[in-house]
């Protein structure tokens, strides 16, 4: 037994997923699902039940689950209590992103920058693109994920996300493999009245007319259930559609359109210049950013 198995089998419990699980402690599914299975051979009893529709810990799990939190929670301790013999002064990060941010970027940006900085700890705030902008000019957040927001010139890029049509399996386009931009502009969207006006605004930049909202729908989940029952469509970045969505189908833009999404600061301590620069290179390395640097 080892503090990384303890590690997935809480992320297991919190998320219901192995999928998401995965994604909550930086490791690829079937590394979670290996772990998961060498600790239940070692106890000699199943911590999960795994399932078409989720992982749901047993009873025994759960107890387990409440042990492994304690003792993880004691690592923790331990570490900050070194860090403080050590006369390390810990720095608090305050960092604004959406709350749909893929779990994996950022637990995995935070989890590796504190084996690199041990004095810099992350503090995540969630909010809507408009409330981070204000939070930051305000001083209450220190750096904010954004999509290219070119007033602020400290920003590093951090996710290349393409932007797919999302519409149920009973809709007229659900059959395409990509459609036109042109074609799909009358159409009828639902989505979040800030990030459909950023993406408006690259249409038009391309002189492609722009998309009619029908709902402005500020959470995800609610989107997703608005476009099964057919209210409307929508357009979202392909990192937003998961396993979860089998049931909707996702089409490629033409042309295509990318959002490019940054880490922004009005400060340039040598902290923050760490996280971004750190953040920058995580995400090319896993995966997250494409674009040549």
């Amino acid at each position: 037994m080892n503090l990384s198995q303890l590690e997935v089998l809480v992320a297991i419990a919190t998320t219901g997923s192995l999928k998401e699980a995965s994604y909550a402690v930086n490791l690829t599914q079937s590394a979670v699902s290996y772990s998961l299975s060498k600790l239940e051979n070692e106890l000699g009893i199943q911590l999960v039940e795994r399932g078409r529709n989720g992982a749901t810990v047993t009873d025994i799990g759960e107890k387990v689950v409440k042990y492994a939190q304690s003792a993880l929670g004691d690592i923790e301790r331990i570490r900050q209590v070194t860090i403080d013999a050590r006369g390390i002064q810990s720095i608090k990060i305050r960092l604004g992103c959406v709350p749909h941010t893929p779990a994996r970027l950022i637990n995995g940006i935070t989890q590796d920058l504190r084996y690199q900085y041990p004095q810099i700890e992350i503090l995540p705030f969630e909010g809507t693109p408009n409330e981070l902008i204000s939070w930051l000019n305000k001083g209450l957040i220190d750096v904010a994920m954004m999509t290219d927001h070119d007033a602020v010139t400290n920003r590093v890029a951090i996710i290349d996300d393409d932007l797919k049509l999302v519409v149920s399996s009973d809709h007229s386009l659900a059959n395409e493999h990509e459609v036109e931009i042109h074609n799909i502009v009358d159409e009828l969207f639902i989505g979040p009245e800030s990030e459909f006006k950023r993406i408006n605004q690259m249409l038009i930049a391309r002189d492609i007319k722009p998309f009619k909202m029908l709902h402005h729908v500020n959470t995800y989940p609610t989107i997703f259930s608005m476009i099964r029952e057919q209210v409307g469509i929508s357009v979202m970045p392909q990192s937003l559609i998961n396993s979860q969505h089998n049931d909707l189908i996702s089409i490629n833009l033409n042309p295509k359109i990318v959002l490019h999404v940054e880490l922004v600061s009005l400060a340039n301590t040598p902290h923050i210049s760490a996280l971004m620069t750190y953040a920058n290179r995580w995400a090319r390395t896993h995966g997250f950013l494409t674009s040549v640097m």
